[in-house]
C-alpha cells in the first residue's frame, strides 16, 4: 500500500504516492512516455485500477462489454495537455494520470475553470484486486464494481461507494478533508479503526466497540482511516 504521510497531508505535500510535488510544485509522473492520450478500449486484461485525478469527478461502472473502457468529457476549448493519459503496466494494472506530466502545477489545475469527467467501464463480473486512487479537489462514485482492496489518498475528496454483493478485504483511506461513503448489504462485517484528528463514523449497521476498533458484523473487511477531518459513513 503506498500512504501519505500525514505531516506531508497537514502541509498539503504529497511524496511517495500518485500525485507528485516537486520543487515547483508540479503534477508530475515517472516515465510519462509510455502513456497515451485520451478514450481508450483496453485490450490487455486489466487486473487493478489506479488513477491519480485532480478536480473533477470519476466514475467506476460496469458495463456489457468484454473489454476495460476509459474516456472523459471535457471543455473542446481545453489544451490538449490537460487530456488524461494512460498506460497498462505488464502486470495488467491500469494507470489513469489527469493531464499531461510536468505541465501544471497542482494549484494551477485547481484553479483552472474546467470541466472534466472520467468514466470506467470494467467488464460485468470481473473482480478486480485493487483500485487505488489518489485525489486533489475530487469526486468518485464507485457503482457496484467488486475488487479485493480499495485505497485512496489526497487532499479535499470524497468517494461514495455502493457496494451491494461485497466488500474489498481491505479499505485503507488517508487524507485531509476526506469522506467515504458505503451502501452496503446488511449482514455486511467490518473492522474499523480510525486515527488522526476530527474522525467521524456513522453506521446505519449496529456497531460494537474493541478497543480502538469498531467493530460491525462479523468484522470481516479491514477499514483503516487515518488523517484530518475525515468522515466514514456507512449506510444500508
Amino acid at each position: 500500500m503506498k500512504k501519505i504521510a500525514l505531516i506531508s497531508l497537514l502541509a498539503c505535500l504529497m511524496t511517495g504516492c500518485h500525485i507528485n510535488y516537486k520543487g515547483d510544485m508540479s503534477f508530475t509522473y515517472e516515465h510519462p512516455e509510455r502513456y497515451q492520450v485520451g478514450d481508450a478500449v483496453i485490450s490487455q486484461p486489466v487486473n487493478d485500477i489506479d488513477v491519480s485525478w485532480v478536480k473533477g469527478r470519476i466514475d467506476i461502472v460496469y458495463a456489457d462489454h468484454p473489454e476495460v473502457r476509459i474516456y472523459e468529457v471535457l471543455d473542446s476549448t481545453l489544451d490538449d495537455s490537460l487530456r488524461m493519459r494512460w498506460y497498462v503496466d505488464d502486470e495488467g494494472c491500469l494507470d489513469i494520470r489527469f493531464c499531461k506530466s510536468g505541465c501544471y502545477s497542482i494549484e494551477r489545475l485547481k484553479s483552472i475553470n474546467y470541466n472534466k469527467r472520467l468514466t470506467i467501464e470494467v467488464p460485468r463480473g470481473i473482480v478486480l484486486n485493487e483500485i487505488d486512487m489518489s485525489l486533489v479537489s475530487a469526486s468518485v462514485n464507485i457503482d457496484s464494481v467488486v475488487c479485493r482492496e480499495l485505497t485512496v489518498d489526497g487532499v479535499a475528496f470524497d468517494v461514495m461507494a455502493d457496494l451491494p454483493k461485497a466488500l474489498p478485504n481491505e479499505i485503507d483511506m488517508e487524507g485531509v478533508d476526506c469522506s467515504l461513503s458505503m451502501c452496503v448489504p446488511h449482514e455486511a462485517g467490518m473492522t474499523i479503526e480510525m486515527s488522526g484528528v476530527k474522525k467521524y463514523l456513522n453506521s446505519q449497521l449496529p456497531t460494537r466497540k474493541e478497543g480502538k476498533k469498531t467493530i460491525i458484523g462479523d468484522g470481516a473487511c479491514e477499514i483503516d482511516i487515518e488523517g484530518v477531518n475525515c468522515t466514514l459513513n456507512i449506510n444500508k
